[in-house]
Formats: structure tokens, sequence, C-alpha cells
């Protein structure tokens, strides 16, 4: 298997109706050239690998800061999910263009987690998930009651449930409640300064196609919808790589990677494998 030097990692649970991994190089690789355990409904024959790197990696707020790598997304040069945007008001206008992918309102995650706050309210609060007008969005409102939570520092997380344990992070965004917001405070800087008790509007835009065509990188990492797609890059050494993901899989997130060993697949495969 030195045919190839791609690594390819699922950053997911996945149940492979259709999977294929291609190196569009002379010596391409077929299904004969990866050798596969007997796999079973049961017994899983590879373990899932996990990655979670560049601002992702502080996704919890355990010792971090506010601001720390804030925004977190694919538009402001901190390592977030490609194809993943924060949109105004809570970021300036990051110029997205391309088609969202859409149909995942129910498994999206929005929530509100303070960093350090105590008394009412100061407790990590989901919020409802809507598709509309071409973004995913939701309401977050403080309750002016709660006079304890006035300059107080919240992260604002985006994540996607998958079904398979525990959600795959996407975005964050460090925000600040306080009764006097600066006036001319850079709109994506690392914190956002809003006003205490107002309702503010969480916009997520998640481009489809994100990881289609790549070129120099040495690891991507995008959602494929239920109807399927493709990740594909150039590495630095000029190699072309290209996962095939096929329709009926869900909403799942992939990590496709080269580095310098022989291939291998890290994939915990449930039920029949066709290809890879």
């Amino acid at each position: 298997m030195n045919a190839s030097r791609a690594r390819l990692l699922v950053a997911s649970v996945v149940a492979l109706s259709s999977f294929a991994c291609t190196d569009s190089g002379e010596n391409a690789l077929g299904p004969s050239q990866v050798e596969l355990d007997p796999v079973s409904a049961s017994e899983p024959t590879f373990a899932l690998t996990s990655i979670s790197e560049g601002c992702l990696a502080k996704w919890d707020i355990s010792g971090t800061s506010p601001g720390d790598d804030s925004p977190c997304d694919a538009a402001h040069g901190n390592d977030g999910f490609r194809g993943v945007y924060f949109m105004p008001s809570l970021v300036g206008n990051p110029n997205v263009s391309g088609e969202l992918l859409s149909g995942l309102a129910r498994q999206l995650i929005f929530e509100v987690v303070p960093f350090d706050c105590s008394g009412p309210g100061c407790e990590t609060t989901r919020l409802q998930v809507r598709e509309k007008g071409g973004v995913y969005a939701a309401s977050w409102t403080i309750n002016k009651k709660d006079s304890n939570l006035a300059e107080t520092y919240w992260r604002v997380r985006i994540s996607l449930d998958t079904g398979d344990g525990e959600p795959v992070p996407l975005a964050y965004r460090d925000v600040f409640q306080t009764n006097s917001p600066s006036s001319d405070q850079p709109a994506d800087g690392p914190t956002l300064d809003i006003q205490f008790g107002s309702t503010q509007s969480v916009k997520v835009f998640i481009e489809k196609g994100a990881c289609t065509n790549v070129d120099l990188a040495e690891s991507i990492t995008c959602l494929i919808g239920d109807e399927g797609g493709s990740l594909g890059l150039i590495t630095p050494e000029g190699q072309e790589i290209r996962l095939d993901i096929g329709s009926g899989n869900g909403a799942r997130a992939y990590t496709l990677a080269s580095n310098q060993e022989p291939l291998d697949v890290d994939v915990r495969l449930i039920g029949e494998a066709v290809s890879v």
C-alpha cells in the first residue's frame, strides 16, 4: 500500500453505503489494494479517529479565556471548519458565496455558554434553530431581570449532532454582555460587545461543496449532507487526493488529510462495507 502517501481520517462514525478513496496518479488505488477484515454490524473492525485542530481545539471553555481564537469559523484565519461561516451581526460580512447545505436545522446545535458568572440564568442555553433566508438562524435574549448577567462573557457555539455520541464542533464566537457596548469596536475582533438584555440574532451559513476542489492543503474538514458529495485536495507535494461519499449516510463531518505515511483508513464500519 505504498503507492500513495495519503491518509484518510473520518471525524464521525459513518454507516457506509458507498465510500471510495482515489489517487489520481498512475498508481490509482482500487478496492483490491486495501485489505479489510470481515465486518459485522455488532463488531466494528476499525476504531473511530476524531480530529480537533486549529481554533476548535479550544471549543471547551475550560482552560481558555474570552476571545481565544474567536471568531472561530472559515472566514477569520483561525483554522476553523471549512465552509462554516458566522454571519452579521455577530461578525462583519464575510462575503460568502455558493449554495447553502440545507436540511440541517434538526441536527445543528446553537448554544450559549457562560464563562465566569453565578446566579440566575448563568447556565448553558440551547437555542432553537431554523433554516430561513439562506442561513441557519436562532435568537438569543438575556432577561434584564437577571442583573447578575450584566458585564459577563459568553461563547456562542455551533455544533452538529450526528446521533453517534458527542456533537461535532463547527464554530464559536465570544461576546460580552454589557450595559455600555463600545461604539467603535471592530466587527471581527476577538470579543464582541452586545447590549445587555437585547435580542441577538445568531446566523450561520454552511456552504455546500466547500471541499470539492481545494488547492494546496495538508488537510480539509467539511460537512457532507445525506445526498453525498466529495472532498478533494492537492497536497503541497502536488498529489491530488479525493474522497467520494455516497448518498444515504446522513449529514456527517469528514476530514481528508495527507502525511508521509503509507495509506491508512481509520473508519468505524457499521453494517456492510461496499468499497474503500
